[in-house]
């Protein structure tokens, strides 16, 4: 039991969701930014309830709660507002 404990806390990993646009090319701008911010991050495309696309810049998975932390603090820093999302595999 506790083997698999330990198995299930390195499964967690954290995103940081930055921004969601209805237009490409501002979320390929807010990811340059984010980018030059010093995190790195990538656009995902979706599809809201309605059926319109929509993009979401969000940053790559990490492992652990303080790099996600000093991640978000860094994009803080650039007047970029991002929330954490912890993510179970």
């Amino acid at each position: 039991l506790h083997r698999h404990h330990q198995s299930c806390w390195f499964a967690k990993t954290y995103i940081l969701q930055i921004n969601s646009f209805g237009d490409a090319d501002e979320a390929d701008r807010r990811r340059a930014q984010v980018l030059m911010a010093g995190v790195d991050a990538r656009v995902v495309k979706n599809t809201t309830s309605n059926g319109l696309p929509i993009y979401q810049v969000i940053s790559r998975p990490m492992n652990n709660r303080q790099a996600v932390a000093t991640a978000q603090q860094r994009l803080q820093n650039n007047g970029i507002d991002s929330i954490i999302v912890e993510q179970r595999r």
